[in-house]
């Protein structure tokens, strides 16, 4: 208490020291009281007191579980506004809100106090048996439990867990008093009578539950209390894996029913008359099998294959980028957008199974000339074209391709790529392209050819030269018929009598 008298002094100090602003937010400190697992909410009072129109950022520090709605409020001149906050009550702690305006910042201090709910079960227990001491505060605790009657005093330590266990002497009798000090420096007192142990009784109480204590996620048990081999109605305190307790009470048979929604330990409590037993199973999840494709590439969707018909699933990207979303019918469709590793997580009603996946750029050779692409059949021996290595998909250039192998009757080369582009100039003849697979920058192995023709720019084909040679030929021989007289030419041309 002392510690939080000094921290409210001081808290009242700093506010002192802040001048006066364009922004009031009352109240200027946030008290809140609860139980550890409270969910309180707060109003606020923000007033601008200024002729302009202002923007306040609100931020909250110290304080983890909060729930703001908005972080941003446009004020108009003098307007005054209320806006809510939410804390969830994890234990005692002390923090800020600050509302930025203009360059300014203005503090607003909030300090939680958290009371202790311990429960001990039972409260009367009997000597020889164990005692349960269960708390809902995410706070650790050391302490001990007096037995006033015979001096002894045992251990208690919480923890992690939020619940412990003290295991009596059968010699113990009387009250008790267990004594807590919490890391907020708070001492909290708790007090029980421990009932004398019967030399004569034979009987013990147990816990049957109906099968191996390894239990499967999401299965239903009948749990029966019994006394020897007798069923009693009893009472159970049930702490799941997670801490939340559940108290039932058996039916005249002896029986409860619960099913075990979480994976990990449930620890199970009983109480009859003076007996109290307690013991623990352990849920394992079910398995989820996942199938994705052999081959992923970049901008192609694909189907991942789960063999649970609805859940939920994370998918987490080389660039630790998340996207989570859920799935029904078993599948999933997924397009990655960049090459590398993937993760991805699925999770059906507390299940989880999680795999990874490489996705990989499709490579594809591509042959320009100038700003136009060149199709393999106009590829023309003796010219130079740029080489280009793109994504099939996505049609961008893959910078992490260093060279291309290019056979050509039997010889091999090497295009080599420089800012993805490489130069390219064919001799006729018949060509094989190919990139090896590199899992370091995640590109698949790729492989094509072409066919090269002669040049057909500005040269004369075969055809063409007979043709002109055929034609010098027959004026050769006409000529040569000429001069001989055996044929003439006429003068002028002939004209038709009417």
């Amino acid at each position: 208490m002392r510690e939080r008298i000094a921290t409210v002094i001081i808290m009242v100090v700093l506010l002192a020291c802040i001048n006066a602003s364009a922004i009031e937010v009352n109240p200027p400190i946030l008290e809140i009281e609860g139980e550890s697992g409270d969910f309180v909410l707060q109003s606020i009072e923000i007033y601008n007191d200024r002729d302009t129109e202002t923007v306040v950022n609100i931020t909250v520090a110290g304080i983890s579980n909060y729930y703001l709605p908005k972080s941003t409020y446009v004020l108009k001149p003098y307007e005054r506004k209320t806006i809510t906050i939410g804390f969830t009550i994890s234990g005692s702690a002390n923090g800020f809100i600050t509302y930025e305006y203009n360059g300014e910042v203005l503090t607003q201090i909030v300090s939680i106090n958290a009371e202790k709910n311990v429960i001990i079960f039972p409260q009367n227990p009997k000597a020889g048996t164990s005692i349960a001491i269960i708390t809902t505060s995410d706070e650790k605790a050391n302490g001990f439990l007096f037995v006033s009657e015979t001096g002894r005093q045992y251990p208690v330590i919480l923890s992690g867990m939020p619940i412990t266990f003290v295991n009596i002497s059968k010699d113990d009798y009387g009250s008790a008093m267990i004594v807590l000090i919490w890391e907020d420096k708070e001492v909290t007192y708790h007090y029980i009578n421990i009932t004398k142990a019967k030399e004569t009784e034979e009987k013990k109480l147990a816990i049957d539950f109906g099968g191996d204590k390894t239990i499967k996620y999401g299965s239903t048990r009948i749990i029966t209390l019994k006394y020897g081999d007798e069923p009693v109605d009893g009472s159970f305190i049930i702490v799941k894996p997670d801490g939340s307790q559940i108290l039932k009470d058996a039916n005249a048979l002896g029986q409860i029913t619960v099913t075990f929604n979480q994976a990990g330990q449930w620890t199970f409590i009983a109480n009859y008359k003076d007996a109290t037993v307690s013991d623990a199973v352990t849920v394992k999840k079910g398995s989820i099998s996942v199938s994705v494709p052999d081959k992923v590439y970049v901008g192609e969707e694909i189907e991942i294959e789960v063999s649970e018909d609805k859940g939920n699933f994370t998918i987490v990207t080389p660039k630790d980028e998340y996207i989570d979303g859920e799935f029904r019918h078993g599948v999933i469709k997924f397009t990655p957008d960049e090459a590398g590793e993937y993760e991805i997580t699925i999770n059906c009603e507390g299940a989880e199974e999680t795999d990874t996946f490489r996705a990989y750029h499709e490579p594809k050779i591509v042959l320009k000339k100038g700003f136009l692409e060149v199709y393999p059949s106009e590829i023309k021996s003796g010219e130079t074209y740029d080489v280009y290595v793109v994504d099939a998909n996505t049609g961008e250039v893959i910078d992490g391709v260093q060279y291309i192998s290019v056979v050509h009757e039997g010889v091999q080369e090497y295009i080599t790529l420089v800012n993805g582009v490489g130069k390219f100039t064919p001799k006729s003849g018949y060509y094989t392209f190919s990139i090896s697979r590199d899992d370091k920058n995640f590109i698949d192995a790729y492989s094509t050819y072409i066919t090269v023709y002669g040049s057909g720019g500005g040269g004369i084909k075969g055809s063409t030269i007979i043709i002109i040679v055929a034609i010098i030929v027959i004026l050769l021989v006409l000529a040569y018929l000429y001069k001989k007289g055996i044929i003439s030419f006429p003068s002028k041309p002939p004209t038709l009598e009417r």
